[in-house]
């Protein structure tokens, strides 16, 4: 690490306590000197960091190197050194409390680095209010760690110094027995789409029970993806299996784990463990008799005494000779009970496996032909890590015996029924959920632990990424060197999809840049996409992408932001368009205000020409956070109640109208605030207040341009229209009419405007029997709006036109129409335009006495209708309902449904 740098991590920090004033002075030193050199052998072997401080000690898991189970390192130190202290020096009693968060570590040019942040201090707070011998944790800490440890609550307590109140849990002791299962409440971790990979692993249990041939499964996929959930059902199938066919069977795990009593062959002593059961009490003599009755060769007894650490050494077994006699010793020993009864074994995070259990494995598949047990490996996918050669290398060796079955993410259905199931009667927010399901990125445990820490913290807020996910994500990272480390930290910078060549021309490692990419694609944590000819870089996960772009400090992220824009500025000049929504992110980050209101208007007016309302939105709502420009503030305004009122979203569309007028300057921009809450109005079938903005738009500066009060006249003139008042309806586009017919230059004329007034007057005719007019009026509007490109103009214009053909009895034309209509307005988002052609649609099909066709548009109606807030059209699509009902004669239920319109 560079000094005087500076980086944020989220660590678990211990802080201990220990009075020494009872002991004798002059053996004060020589206590202090066992008490720092325990600690220190403790946290080196679980990498850590300890820093004495007199007869206080802080320890930090998290740095330099992040694990997964950085908690759970604290714990175990904590109750590791209370225990041994505790046993060797008698009257002293630490006082020890636990605490997990992000803090920031400042790195020093000389002496240790510099911890700030909240869990250092409620550490230390915790072990001022510990008693003599007991271990304090706060709520983090806790949560990561409950199912594997026995805690008493202490419930809210004040803590010096802090404003709010913490969660406070007293640590027992580690549970005791094997831990099976992760539980969700009181129900376990729910079982969802794994079918096919059940199906095939239930196959291999049966193999073995019936024909005695085995296999070597290794079951790979991330962490959390539920490898450990599948075995727990195959576990489950084979037990009723064994039951159903009255035949014993045996089942051995064993954990691979780089710890404090991290021992060679680990998971291989966790398994003969199981099968001796709880050491016999310990004894040498009972341990010996139970493996000799499974082994011919007195020397591969003692062998296998040898590795439990009954011989004259425990670990770190190395001569070639001894190393060969154990191997052989053990592979006799696990072949040997296997034959007893049909036999599983499962090592679980071979990732993480010593080298000894790693070369028995190529040991074992180079010397068995025939397996008479099943074997089911559990990983990660990391191809840097030495675990990788070795199943490659065992593939080789075992050909078909070896079956590697990839679990896949879970899709948004299942993710949803799995978060369905979790929540039992939690009312969770939609809000919450979607977030949840979109990072968890089809990972169950990511999505557990996003429900989980949701409801423990009871808060409304979106969760943030949960402690558990972030340890397992920070501890891949921190595994990486540093090169590639900061390469990943850019890629997070440019974003989920990273662009390989803005990578290259951004990245301060550019000579080796191929070699890093390279080591995180390995690590599962990029995927290597070509796209056409372009070579891009995806996140794995978009948890790791947010992960890494957290641990950055502000201030660096915004110099990366900065230069990414810049580059892509630079170098992408000729197609820049392309790039307007990553420009106005990395201008927003940057915290360059100009240049990111810029680019966030033009990527709205690109995705608002692309029909994209939703999206356009955001991007001008960004612009508006941060436009410090009245003027063009007014216009985001004006833009996005345009947009919401489109969207059907009327009540939003005149929020903004509100603000709009306060920030008015001139009479112009007053007229066009009233005129858009008149549209709005009318959109959502409130007339009276429609009329009455229109009217104050045309009342507003008498002496203004004519051009700007066309759009309140054409508002009217709809308005009269829908209330059947046509005399008042010709008098309003008699006006527009009077002011085109003078106008002296042809750009003056709104062609917008000239083919709405048609299709007013036009509606107007077809609605007084004139239909020829008509036509030709409606022709003449949709040819403008052809030539202007206007799909939302032409929308209407083909609901219109199916109007005259339903007059015409021609309703399979009219339905046609109806159907493009609907077509275009869909795909442009606008759901008061969906919602008409749905009405008329099912009014079509009613005339044709096609009922249940009618019954099923005239319900989607009222379906869209509550989206945009319709309460007048609701009346329409019951009275439409209670029509087709009544004609199949069910007199009742049309009552009822009528009804409804009042």
């Amino acid at each position: 690490m560079e000094k005087n740098k500076a980086e944020l991590k989220y660590v678990s920090i211990v802080f201990i306590k220990i009075d020494l004033s009872e002991l004798p002075k002059n053996k004060l030193p020589r206590f202090r000197k066992y008490i720092t050199s325990s600690l220190k052998e403790m946290v080196e072997t679980l990498e850590g960091f300890l820093l004495p401080l007199g007869d206080r000690y802080l320890i930090v898991y998290g740095y330099p190197k992040t694990h997964e189970n950085n908690p759970e390192r604290a714990l175990n130190t904590a109750l590791h050194f209370k225990k041994q202290i505790m046993g060797r020096i008698e009257g002293i009693y630490p006082k020890i409390g636990v605490a997990s968060g992000e803090v920031l570590i400042s790195h020093r040019e000389f002496g240790p680095p510099e911890i700030i942040g909240n869990p250092a201090n409620t550490g230390a707070r915790l072990a001022d209010m510990a008693e003599g011998g007991e271990i304090l944790c706060d709520s983090n800490t806790y949560s990561f760690v409950k199912f594997k440890f026995e805690f008493m609550e202490k419930g809210e307590v004040k803590l010096k110094g802090m404003k709010k109140k913490v969660s406070v849990f007293s640590l027992i002791d580690r549970r005791k027995g094997i831990l099976r299962k992760r539980s969700f409440g009181s129900e376990g971790f729910p079982f969802v789409d794994r079918e096919k990979e059940l199906f095939l692993l239930k196959k291999f249990v049966e193999d073995v029970f019936t024909e005695e041939i085995g296999k070597v499964v290794f079951l790979l996929g991330d962490a959390g993806i539920g490898k450990s959930r599948l075995v727990e059902e195959v576990y489950s199938q084979a037990l009723g299996y064994s039951l159903e066919n009255m035949k014993q069977f045996q089942w051995y795990e064993g954990k691979c784990n780089r710890g404090i009593d991290t021992v060679a062959f680990q998971p291989f002593i966790e398994i003969i463990r199981g099968f001796i059961g709880e050491w016999i009490d310990g004894d040498p003599e009972k341990i010996r008799g139970a493996i000799t009755r499974y082994m011919d060769d007195t020397e591969d007894t003692d062998m296998i005494m040898h590795i439990l650490g009954f011989g004259k050494r425990r670990v770190g077994i190395s001569e070639a000779s001894e190393k060969g006699k154990i191997f052989n010793a053990l592979l006799q020993f696990i072949y040997g009970i296997s034959l007893m009864h049909p036999t599983v074994f499962v090592i679980d995070d071979l990732y993480s496996a010593d080298t000894s259990t790693l070369e028995f494995l190529e040991y074992m598949s180079g010397r068995l032909n025939r397996f008479p047990f099943l074997m089911i490996i559990l990983s990660r996918i990391d191809k840097n890590l030495p675990f990788w050669r070795v199943k490659e290398n065992m593939k080789s060796l075992l050909g078909s015996a070896l079956v590697e079955i990839y679990l896949k993410k879970l899709d948004e259905e299942d993710a949803l029924k799995l978060i369905d199931i979790m929540k039992g009667k939690e009312n969770i927010p939609e809000n919450v959920i979607k977030r949840a399901v979109e990072l968890s990125h089809g990972n169950p445990l990511y999505l557990e632990e996003f429900i989980r820490y949701y409801i423990e913290r009871q808060s409304g807020m979106e969760p943030d990424t949960p402690p558990t996910i972030r340890g397992l994500i920070d501890s891949r990272i921190d595994s990486l060197d540093p090169g590639t480390t900061e390469v990943l930290e850019e890629a997070s910078v440019i974003g989920y999809r990273v662009d390989r060549e803005i990578l290259g021309m951004i990245t301060d490692h550019f000579d080796d840049l191929n070699a890093h990419i390279r080591k995180l694609v390995n690590a599962s944590i990029l995927s290597d996409v070509s796209e056409g000819k372009t070579e891009n870089l995806y996140f794995y996960h978009p948890l790791y992408r947010e992960v890494a772009y957290k641990r950055m400090l502000s201030r660096h992220k915004k110099r990366l932001h900065k230069k990414i824009a810049q580059t892509i500025e630079e170098h992408f000049s000729s197609r820049i368009h392309e790039f307007y929504e990553e420009l106005a992110r990395h201008y927003k980050n940057a915290d360059e205000k100009n240049k990111a209101v810029k680019y966030s208007i033009l990527a709205g007016e690109k995705l608002e020409k692309n029909y994209a309302s939703q999206e356009a939105i955001k991007f001008y709502r960004d612009a508006l956070e941060i436009c410090e420009d009245r003027s063009k503030t007014y216009e985001l305004l004006l833009r996005i109640a345009h947009l919401e009122r489109l969207s059907g979203n009327g009540n939003k569309a005149l929020s903004y109208l509100e603000e709009c007028e306060r920030i008015c300057e001139s009479t112009e921009e007053r007229i066009k605030v009233y005129t858009s809450a008149g549209t709005t109005y009318e959109s959502m079938s409130r007339y009276d207040e429609a009329l009455t903005y229109y009217k104050k738009s045309l009342s507003t500066g008498k002496e203004i341009d004519f051009r700007l009060k066309i759009p309140a006249y054409l508002g009217i003139a709809w308005v009269y229209y829908i209330r059947g008042k046509y005399d008042e309806v010709e008098n309003a586009i008699m006006k527009i009419k009077g002011f085109l017919e003078t106008a002296k230059n042809p750009d003056e004329i709104d062609k917008q405007h000239l083919a709405r007034a048609y299709n007013i007057l036009a509606s107007t005719y077809n609605s007084t029997g004139r239909h020829e007019f008509a036509f030709q009026l409606y022709t003449g509007a949709l040819k403008i709006y052809r030539s202007l490109g206007d799909e939302a103009g032409i929308s209407t214009i083909h609901n219109n036109l199916s109007g005259i053909f339903s007059g015409i009895g021609d309703y399979l034309t009219a339905i046609e129409y109806l159907e493009n209509a609907y077509e275009i307005d869909e795909k442009m988002g606008r759901l008061l335009g969906c919602a008409i052609a749905l009405y008329n649609i099912g009014e079509n099909y009613l005339e044709l006495y096609h009922l249940d066709m009618a019954e099923e548009f005239f319900n989607r109606y009222l379906e869209m209708n509550k989206k945009i807030h319709n309460i007048l059209g609701n009346g329409y699509g019951n009275w439409g309902n209670g029509k087709g009902i009544f004609g199949e004669g069910r007199i009742q239920k049309s009552r009822r449904v009528s009804q409804q319109i009042y």
